[in-house]
């Protein structure tokens, strides 16, 4: 093969150094294959025994010559031997029919265009598959690992098989070479808009734990879709066992705080015990004014944080603790009793006020003293005669 391929490529040097010798050089014959030969292939033609060489008788090499035997096809005149003999190439015309249509698919798959293809080849960076629909039938293409899915890049084998039929949009096409870049993930749909519609606040899921940074541990809940569990709405007892966890990639059941598809945020607390993947929580209503018991999370030097359920803190200013109290005065789990002063982000953190609820305690306790202790209206018949059995029975 290797003594044919140096033929071929000696013909195709005389053919380059003969080609003023002929006339009409890339006129096109029409020829049959009569025989392989020594170099290449034997051609008939109207004008008598041609040649072409292996490198010239098709665009991928000597690969099909053989099966090239007793068909016709078309090839272009590019040189003449000494001895008179035609030197012809299909490759030639094969390429400019390429190109030709090169031209007029860059046309077609602009960047964006949606094209429905064939997987042919899985490898471990990504997919190849070849054009199924119109006139850029046909035409390779390959889709990166990446672009096969939303999220991690999965293993293409993991996704797909070769034979299947798949969508895809155009990311980049090069009509000098023929490179087309496609995208999957392109055309799936947006997880986040999926997730935010269907997971609503206070939706009991399962997901897959990621990464663990200081501020908290990054969680897989959809595939493409990552929320946050902050590192305050785990006990720091527990911290290390949630990192080990992580490393190994462990499921974790979580109840969804809130979900913003447009800033990419999902915030998650752990689901409370009892609750299982799918059922929902809902959380007690909060209003301003409101007095309630907490627990102490942490306390501080600008004040106290208490616990109001799964991803719900409130937060009393040391200004606004009762009388001679300071924050590092109650340890953790204390309960305190306060009042709602403020709601914010969505009723999830509340400003809390101590002296307030002391106040409001003291003046029901001087109510319901007045109350018990006001004097007996008795200015009716009725109210005399009630008094004079009362006193009798007594």
């Amino acid at each position: 093969m290797a003594e044919e391929r140096a033929n071929a490529e000696s013909a195709d040097v005389a053919a380059v150094a003969d080609v003023a010798n002929v006339a009409d050089v890339d006129r096109v014959l029409v020829g049959r294959v009569a025989a392989r030969v020594k170099g290449g292939l034997e051609v008939e033609t109207l004008e008598g025994l041609a040649f072409c060489s292996l490198r010239q008788a098709d665009d991928r090499g000597g690969e099909t010559a053989s099966a090239l035997i007793g068909a016709e096809r078309d090839f272009a005149v590019i040189g003449q031997r000494p001895d008179g003999v035609l030197l012809l190439s299909r490759r030639r015309l094969l390429d400019r029919e390429r190109r030709d249509r090169l031209a007029e698919a860059g046309d077609r798959l602009t960047e964006g265009a949606r094209v429905r293809t064939r997987v042919v080849r899985l490898s471990e960076h990504g997919v190849t598959v070849v054009l199924l629909e119109g006139p850029d039938a046909g035409l390779e293409g390959h889709v990166r690992r990446e672009e096969l899915a939303h999220g991690r890049p999965p293993r293409p084998s993991d996704v797909l098989r070769v034979g299947e039929e798949i969508e895809a949009q155009v990311r980049r096409f090069d009509a000098t070479t023929g490179a087309l870049a496609l995208s999957r993930r392109a055309v799936l749909p947006e997880p986040w808009r999926e997730a935010e519609r269907e997971l609503r606040p206070g939706a009991t899921i399962e997901g897959r734990l990621l990464r663990a940074t200081e501020f908290g541990a990054f969680i897989e809940i959809r595939p493409g879709v990552e929320g946050l569990l902050h590192r305050d709405e785990v006990p720091d007892a527990a911290w290390p066992r949630l990192e080990e966890a992580t490393a190994a990639g462990a499921m974790m059941c979580l109840l969804v705080v809130s979900i913003d598809a447009g800033r990419r945020r999902a915030e998650l607390v752990p689901a409370p015990a009892g609750l299982e993947p799918g059922e929902r929580f809902v959380w007690p209503a909060l209003r301003r004014g409101d007095v309630l018991e907490a627990p102490v999370e942490r306390s501080g030097r600008d004040g106290v944080w208490l616990w109001l359920g799964p991803g719900r803190h409130g937060f009393i200013d040391r200004r606004e603790l009762g009388r001679d109290e300071v924050p590092e005065a109650f340890p953790l789990g204390t309960l305190l009793r306060v009042e709602v002063v403020l709601l914010e982000r969505g009723g999830r953190l509340a400003q809390l006020s101590r002296r307030k609820a002391q106040r409001r305690d003291e003046r029901d306790a001087v109510n319901d003293w007045r109350r018990r202790n006001a004097p007996v209206a008795l200015n009716t018949l009725g109210a005399l005669l009630e008094k004079a059995r009362a006193e009798r029975r007594g």
